[in-house]
């Protein structure tokens, strides 16, 4: 079985035809046949997925009977700077906002009673909060540890109900659709589904995010945000897949990054990426019988010594014989 490799950089690409490196197509410079398994030997992509992907409405705050939506920008947030960036924005109505990093949640305070609510789920999970809900202030007075805290005294705090969640793609896919394989299974919830069929009409149970399931394997994002993250087989794990028949040619790749529900991550603007395959693939595919090998060559019977020496003979009695019957 021969050993080959394949490489593909993002920057290669055709950026008319493909903008955004999430998704991109190349084509090999040397078709490659009979392919038995694929390894993941290294690949090299950007942790620059935000965890608050829309700018806009963060979240509503109601203070002294005035109302203020709070807008934010999209970005990757941790509990610091969003504090940071809350506390100083205006629309706050004063609200100041602290994150404390041994509970994992943010503590809202003001001179007066208020209320915040939030209608996006993305920000829900970053503050700690329900979806929908409205959350009131009470008396840091009022509150068995806050009250000895002087820090708030004489004023109403709101703390997160939830530790905070920041997180955003702890692992990613690549999705190579030429090698999507049934190798790389994914749990997930299922979801109903009605199909019909020969006019009947039936109501079946499908799992979702087939894309990822059906990818070619997933990647830890196991690094800062704004860093870049490089597989190594030695360093993270072994990712081989075998493939239960031969893949007769591969002249091109189709390759996705996605996210756990199949999406295309959003790298933000940094569109480099790469990654290196192992190619194991055999001239003669196993899965098909040998031709089996050439008989002997036939040996010409004027080829063997006894006969020729009988010929010969035979050749001599005939010419004495002629001989003698010419001298009577």
């Amino acid at each position: 079985m021969e050993t080959e490799y394949i490489y593909v950089d993002s920057r290669t690409r055709d950026t008319t035809l493909y903008p955004n490196a999430n998704t991109y197509t190349v084509f090999l410079t040397n078709p490659l046949k009979n392919i038995r398994r694929i390894d993941l030997v290294t690949a090299s992509l950007p942790n620059s997925m935000f965890n608050f992907t829309t700018t806009g409405t963060f979240l509503t705050s109601l203070i002294g009977g005035t109302s203020n939506t709070v807008p934010l920008y999209a970005a990757f947030y941790t509990g610091s700077t969003l504090a940071t960036e809350l506390t100083a924005s205006s629309r706050m109505g004063g609200i100041t906002v602290t994150f404390n990093s041994a509970d994992g949640k943010f503590l809202f305070s003001a001179g007066s009673a208020f209320s915040i609510s939030t209608t996006n789920a993305q920000a829900a999970q970053l503050l700690g909060f329900s979806a929908g809900t409205t959350y009131t202030s009470g008396l840091a007075s009022s509150d068995p540890v806050y009250q000895y805290n002087s820090t708030y005294s004489g004023k109403s705090i709101l703390k997160s109900a939830f530790v905070c969640d920041f997180t955003a793609n702890e692992m990613v896919f690549l999705d190579i659709e030429e090698l999507r394989t049934q190798k790389m299974n994914l749990g997930s919830k299922l979801v109903n589904y009605t199909s019909n069929v020969n006019n009947i009409t039936s109501n079946v149970f499908l799992p979702v995010n087939t894309f990822a399931a059906h990818s070619f394997g997933c990647i830890p994002m196991d690094v800062a945000s704004g860093s870049v993250k490089t597989f190594k087989e030695t360093t993270d794990y072994i990712m081989s897949i075998q493939f239960p028949h031969v893949i007769e040619k591969l002249s091109d790749m189709t390759v996705n990054w996605r996210d756990i529900n199949g999406n295309l991550l959003v790298f933000n603007g940094s569109n480099n990426n790469s990654f290196m395959l192992r190619i194991h693939r055999s001239d003669v595919p196993p899965n098909l019988p040998r031709a089996k090998p050439l008989p002997e060559p036939v040996t010409p019977l004027m080829a063997k010594p006894q006969v020729t020496m009988m010929v010969y003979g035979m050749l001599i009695i005939g010419l004495l014989t002629i001989i003698l019957m010419k001298k009577k």
